[in-house]
Order: structure tokens, then C-alpha cells, then sequence
């Protein structure tokens, strides 16, 4: 591809034609994401270069873009476009190469500002990876972007309703990672919805003095600790931390623990079920009506497939795409007043949280 300004690189796309976008014209949306694999194992999505083994990860330099699918979704009489686009790093070679990871959002950036398009949604790792989308504000104001943590917080708030309306009230609901971003606009969204709920709110001992200073913030109600055996009196634990893989075990939960997580990578393995087959776990999820992603985001196995069910991150995206807003929304953290409007446009547009989907060879899965 050559740039306006005469810059010439390269957009990786995979070759798998069901999954390969057609849409040469302005987009509505990029998502943005990465593997939550090691980029060695990424031949499936290039038939073509199957033959290759150990020097596979050579062929994609580690600024590059690879487009992985086409995405569409109708909206009234409107159909809006988008691509989902990777960085060629997981998860822990982020952290090493974090530089270079950087450099790999922003070029993506390019490619998003070449194509036209309307809005960026940044998934999975990739806000903590930019400081919540503040370094890519300032390497390319002039594209918008959105973290995905409004809707995101807003779901799991209202998905924490939905569970206790399942298993009872009566419980305390634990918050893990609570002094990060997300944490922090989950449990804002919480206190509004049920400002008499017991809520144990965890992190690392040097994020602490956050927790107190959150809107909403009852001392006689509400506490925190940097104590992981805590986690064991609350009915409900949410996940919505950075960590790169799995951080909680069997043996941290109490009794018939209902665990929503929203972390990606997941924060709690599928092997915790094995040893504890009174624990439930639950995705956190939205449902876009009308969603059309051939790729294989890995929360379905084919039997159980629900198209229409995807991430909170994504869905905030598309409903800002949806509204046609002129520039960036949530970078940093979510204001009361992009809180409220995305309800309003969720409701607008019938974007829900998702039911209880669990891992994908789980499904649905009854909390009761």
C-alpha cells in the first residue's frame, strides 16, 4: 500500500478466502486485537504457508498488520463495514517487545486513517498495552478511537445483576484487578445499579489507595484487599485484570462460586472445573443483532456457535460506528456522560449483554 504521504508498506491478509475481506472502499470500524497464541501456531489462517515451520514467525515483521476478516453489521437500512486486524504479538511477547507491539498499533492506525475509517476499537490487552489509548491519541489524533471499556463496564454490571437474579443476592461479589481500568468503571457502573451490595474489591498492594477514591465508594459496605484468600467469601468474583494467563486456581474460591470474566487471555483456566465441579464460570459477552464475523474468535466450538455473540469491547465499537460519532470516545477513563450515552445507544440499537456462555466446549450453561 502507498500512503498519501508516499510511505509504502505492506498489509498482511490471510489467504483463507471466506474469511478475506472483499469491502475495498471506506470502513466503519477496525477492531483491533492479537493472538492469544504464540504467532508460530497462526498457519492455520495461511493455508498457504503451511509447508513452514520454525521460521514461520520471520514472515511477519513485528510492526505488521494482518487483516484476519471481514465484519458486518446491519443497521437499518445500513449496512457498516469493518475489518478485524491484528498485531502479530501474544500476549507475553508483548511485554517483552513492548515497543515494538506499540509501534505495530500505531501502524495499524495508518492503515486505519488509508482506509477512511470512522472508528478503532482496541480488544483484549491492547488498551493497557497504550496506556488506555492515550498513546495512540497522541501518535495519531486525528483517528478516533474507543478502549471499549464503557460498554464493557456496563455489562458486567448489569451481567452481575443478571447472576444474582439467578443464584440470590444475598452474596458478596469480589472484584479482581479492581484498581485498574476496568476495574475501577466496572465497580463505578456497580454502585450506581445496587449501592447496598457487598462488594470485596482486589488488587496488588501498590494499586490499593485507588480503590477508595472510586464514585460510589462506601467504607461500611464495601472493602479491599490485596489478600487472594479473601476471594473465598464472595459468591460472585469478577475477573478484570491485565495478567497474561490464568491467575486463579481451584483452591481460591469458596463453595459454588460463580466466576464472570471478562479478562483476555481468561484469568481462570478451563481445568478449574476438573477439580471443582461446583464452580460455574461465565464469559462476559454481548449479543449484536446481525453480526456477521466468519472469523473464529474462540468462544463457540461449531455445535454451539451463536453468530450474533461476541465481545463488549467490539460491541462498543460497532454501536459508536452505528451513531456515526466524529472522534475518539473512551481513552482514559469513561465519563458518567459516555456511560449513559452508551445505554442510550445500546438500547437504540438492541445490543444486550449476552446469556451465560461459559468455555466454548460448555456453551450455555444454567446457573441454578
Amino acid at each position: 500500500m502507498v500512503f498519501a504521504s508516499g510511505w509504502k508498506r505492506q498489509i498482511y491478509v490471510t489467504t483463507i478466502d471466506f474469511l478475506r475481506p472483499k469491502y475495498e472502499g471506506p470502513l466503519d470500524f477496525l477492531f483491533v486485537v492479537h493472538p492469544r497464541m504464540a504467532i508460530e501456531d497462526w498457519r492455520p489462517l495461511f493455508p498457504i504457508l503451511r509447508g513452514l515451520r520454525a521460521s514461520f514467525a520471520g514472515i511477519f515483521p513485528p510492526t505488521a498488520s494482518v487483516v484476519l476478516s471481514s465484519i458486518e453489521v446491519p443497521v437499518g437500512d445500513r449496512l457498516l463495514r469493518g475489518e478485524l486486524v491484528t498485531i502479530p504479538h501474544g500476549p507475553e511477547e508483548m511485554l517483552d517487545r513492548l515497543p515494538e507491539a506499540r509501534d505495530a498499533v500505531v501502524q495499524i492506525l495508518d492503515y486505519a486513517e488509508y482506509r477512511q475509517t470512522k472508528m478503532v476499537g482496541l480488544g483484549a490487552l491492547i488498551p493497557s498495552l497504550t496506556r488506555h489509548g492515550r498513546l495512540l491519541k497522541q501518535a495519531k489524533p486525528n483517528v478516533s478511537i474507543t478502549t471499549g471499556h464503557g460498554f464493557t463496564a456496563l455489562t458486567i454490571a448489569q451481567m452481575v445483576d443478571d447472576i444474582e437474579a439467578e443464584i440470590g443476592a444475598d452474596g458478596v461479589v469480589a472484584v479482581i484487578g479492581a484498581a485498574g481500568s476496568t476495574g475501577r468503571a466496572a465497580l463505578r457502573c456497580m454502585f450506581k445499579r445496587a449501592p447496598s451490595r457487598k462488594v470485596l474489591a482486589v488488587d496488588v498492594a501498590l494499586q490499593l489507595d485507588k480503590i477508595p477514591q472510586i464514585p460510589g465508594w462506601n467504607p461500611i459496605l464495601h472493602k479491599y484487599t490485596a489478600n487472594k484468600q479473601d476471594i473465598k467469601e464472595a459468591a460472585i468474583v469478577v475477573c478484570v485484570t491485565n495478567a497474561v494467563g490464568s491467575i486463579l486456581k481451584a483452591e481460591d474460591f469458596g463453595p459454588n462460586t460463580v466466576v464472570l470474566d471478562d479478562a483476555q487471555p481468561e484469568n481462570v483456566d478451563q481445568s478449574v472445573l476438573l477439580a471443582r465441579p461446583d464452580i460455574r464460570v461465565v464469559k462476559c459477552l454481548a449479543r449484536i443483532p446481525g453480526l456477521s464475523c466468519p472469523f473464529d474468535m474462540g468462544l463457540f466450538t461449531s455445535d454451539n456457535r451463536d453468530e450474533e455473540v461476541t465481545f463488549t469491547c467490539l460491541a462498543e465499537t460497532v454501536l459508536l460506528a452505528a451513531e456515526g460519532h466524529v472522534g475518539s470516545y473512551v481513552v482514559g477513563d469513561p465519563t458518567d456522560e459516555q456511560f449513559e450515552n452508551l445505554e442510550q445507544m445500546a438500547v437504540r440499537h438492541r445490543f444486550t449483554p449476552a446469556k451465560f456462555f461459559s468455555f466454548p466446549s460448555l456453551g450455555n450453561v444454567d446457573l441454578r
